[in-house]
């Protein structure tokens, strides 16, 4: 038996596994490494990244501030290899026009050998060529709002490499979210930091100020003596208490205290008593004293003594009283704001981590989804050949078919769920109103909900649709709702859902990073009386398969689906608690104007065909199954697994061919770019895109390439036979 298949497959999963750990020993170093460390964990990271992928050097290109200049700020090279980070400092945007125009657009630079470069990036091959490139690839890295911030590179001076695999290219990107998020932290602390030393400038230049005017003679003066026990003030510093001075006699040291704030006294107290025993000579404090018009003030004193007795116990002392409140209130405005900073850096940090996280997690089960699908989409062909093949014949056995048929559905059914995390899969989303699929979700739960649980509803009506999959939604509703009434079936409570459409503008502050102003949304809120969540784990609630109920009463996935189904629809959830009072989340998803919903085209039938198809994929099983079961239905179909084999057969024949079906991720060539070979060769072919992950993929880029349509795996015979059959009438309409 031929295993090689299996032993790729094996090395694949046992590559991704690796992966993943490198990944997460990347990501907690970087989320963990103060600002002034992230350059060196950087340089950690790319080494570990170069020698995992196998390339000669691996660069952080970042932009400046004003996005009018660009520079290398880490390299790693393999030791043959010079180094060129201090040729690329300061460059400035548009001089390198190709490249820049390109990682300006989000888009990725990838170039298998300098000879694939384009007319317009004469410079680029230039100086390329001169610095020994043979392949190279960059990755753009995304900051705040997905504003573009820099790039990480990849060079290959000693071999060409073909970046082929769909998998290298998503492990790249997740890498380059985890660099960015850090670079992005950085930035915000060195801003915060200038910030900080900008307003501590001011603060010390009002002190400076302030000392300018003391000096200058504009402050209070008093004295005290201890043979007379009363205070001796200047006119102003009685006017500030509110006394009359025209005595000189003020009041003695122990009524003073009746001006004194209450929590500054035993302080202030200690000093005096500290200077009057003889054990300091002076002292200099701040405190707060009742002026007769303003309320509280603060004070700075200054206090000397100037004679003491044989027991050295003060018998003279005077000092100088200024106002200080105004500089005393920026230093509070100052803090205050300091801590509004850091509060704001901090939970956009969190943001930004739990966001990478979640695509770190979402990309890498899309990446093994892929290899599941290729299996299941096996087994699945074999076994419907065989229901076809039997149903006459043994009814018994027809029927074990049809339950396996139905486990492997239940299998990429669970695949999809899981791979909600990530953006890899595309849903079917139509335009609906979200408040019928509320009061129907509420409707299952009540009967399964106990009467100590009292269900409150505020549904109002929606105004404008979302465009979403109502199966999706469901699932957030569902998931929300049964949350709230676990957390409250020891005690009972009121579960509270309300619905309602909000709109911010551009100087309200948001609930969300991810929401934006000037846009509608649909606000569900789902709040429960439940024993809450603790401050310590809410935080990581989002996470997958993190759960605190008891064994066997949740897998920990419904959150961090709710979380993905969220995201994936452009919203945003936020969540309140506190223990003991319940737990609120408000669900963020943006309407659209109406629109004509699509209408969806089912057909129980398999239609066959007399036309010739190419069927190409990496997998000898998926290509055995369905030439089998198309010639089962009338086609005429030639298969090949190596994607360049098939280029070369079809050049030889390229009228031969009615329809080419082909596999996205295939070794040495994508889909994607075969598609667009047999395009240039003969541009009325149309093509067939299968894919375990539907990416967020240019549509107009497909269509050049001749790719008609796109199916998810596994797929079975009826939605290959439609597809098949749908594609290759259209030809012939458009052919007409």
């Amino acid at each position: 038996m031929d295993i090689t298949k299996r032993k790729s497959s094996e090395d694949m999963l046992r590559r991704q596994l690796t992966f993943g750990k490198l990944m997460n020993k990347i990501h907690d170093r970087l989320a963990r490494a103060a600002a002034e460390e992230i350059d060196d964990h950087i340089q950690k990271t790319l080494r570990e990244i170069a020698r995992f992928i196998g390339v000669d050097c691996v660069f952080i290109l970042e932009f400046s501030p004003d996005q009018k200049s660009w520079s290398w700020t880490s390299e790693w090279n393999d030791p043959h290899v010079s180094s060129f980070l201090e040729n690329y400092q300061n460059i400035p945007v548009g001089q390198f026009s190709y490249s820049d125009k390109l990682l300006r657009h989000k888009k990725i630079l990838l170039i298998r050998t300098l000879a694939d470069l384009p007319l317009q990036a004469a410079f680029e091959r230039k100086r390329y060529s001169e610095e020994g490139v043979k392949s190279m690839l960059s990755v753009p890295l995304h900051g705040r709002e997905k504003m573009v911030v820099g790039c990480i590179g990849f060079r290959s001076y000693s071999r060409r490499i073909l970046w082929a695999r769909e998998e290298d290219i998503r492990w790249i990107k997740m890498i380059g979210d985890a660099i960015a998020s850090a670079l992005v932290r950085k930035r915000s602390e060195q801003e915060l930091r200038s910030y900080r030393d900008h307003l501590e400038q001011l603060v010390e230049a009002r002190t400076k100020s302030l000392k300018l005017v003391m000096e200058s003679g504009q402050f209070e003066i008093w004295s005290w003596s201890a043979e007379k026990n009363y205070f001796n003030v200047s006119a102003g510093a009685a006017d500030m208490i509110g006394v009359d001075s025209t005595t000189g006699k003020i009041m003695s040291r122990e009524s003073y205290r009746q001006f004194i704030h209450r929590d500054d006294l035993p302080e202030l107290t200690k000093l005096r008593d500290a200077a009057y025993k003889g054990e300091i000579d002076q002292y200099q404090c701040e405190y707060r004293l009742r002026h007769k018009d303003k309320g509280w003030i603060w004070v700075l004193s200054i206090v000397v003594v100037e004679s003491r007795d044989t027991n050295k116990t003060a018998t003279r002392m005077s000092g100088l009283l200024q106002d200080i409140t105004v500089r005393r209130q920026a230093e509070i405005d100052l803090k205050k704001y300091s801590e509004g900073l850091e509060e704001m850096v901090r939970l956009r940090t969190a943001e930004l981590l739990q966001s990478q996280k979640m695509e770190a997690i979402g990309t890498l089960a899309g990446g093994i989804a892929h290899d599941f699908n290729n299996i299941l989409g096996g087994i699945l062909g074999y076994m419907e050949l065989a229901q076809r093949r039997h149903v006459a014949t043994d009814h018994q056995e027809s029927t074990y078919i049809e339950g396996a048929i139905q486990g492997i559905h239940r299998a990429s059914d669970l695949i999809s769920q899981i791979m909600t995390f990530s953006r890899s899969e595309e849903q079917k989303r139509k335009p609906l109103e979200i408040n019928p699929l509320i009061k129907e979700a509420l409707k299952l739960l009540v009967a399964t909900l106990p009467s100590t649980i009292e269900i409150r509803q505020n549904i109002l009506r929606s105004l404008r649709p979302i465009l979403a999959d109502p199966t999706q939604i469901h699932q957030i509703i569902m998931n929300l709702c049964t949350n709230a009434a676990h957390a409250m079936k020891e005690n009972g409570g009121i579960l509270e859902v309300s619905l309602r459409q909000v709109a911010f503008e551009s100087h309200d502050p948001l609930p969300h990073n991810d929401l934006k102003a000037d846009v509608e949304y649909e606000m569900l809120i789902v709040r429960d009386t439940g024993y809450g969540i603790d401050k310590e784990i809410i935080n990581r609630i989002f996470d997958p398969f993190f759960t605190t109920k008891n064994p066997g009463e949740g897998t920990g996935l419904g959150l961090a689906v709710v979380y993905g189904i969220i995201r994936n629809h452009g919203g945003a959830i936020t969540v309140e608690s506190n223990p003991g009072q319940g737990t609120t989340f408000c669900v963020y998803i943006p309407t659209i104007p109406p629109m004509q919903e699509e209408i969806d085209e089912a057909s129980s039938a398999i239609p066959g065909g007399k036309e010739r198809i190419m069927f190409v994929d990496d997998e000898p099983s998926l290509t055995d199954i369905f030439k089998t079961q198309l010639e089962y239905i009338g086609y005429s179909v030639d298969v090949h697994n190596d994607p360049l084999v098939a280029l070369d057969a079809f050049k030889l024949n390229p009228p031969h061919y009615d329809l080419v079906i082909t596999d996205m991720t295939m070794p040495r060539m994508m889909g994607t770019v075969l598609a667009a070979r047999l395009s240039t060769i003969r541009s009325d072919l149309p093509v067939i895109m299968c894919t375990g992950a539907i990416d967020q993929i240019d549509q107009n880029y497909l269509r050049r390439c001749g790719i008609r349509k796109m199916l998810l795996k596994p797929i079975s015979i009826e939605k290959l036979a439609q597809a098949i059959r749908q594609v290759l009438d259209e030809n012939k309409n458009i052919s007409c």
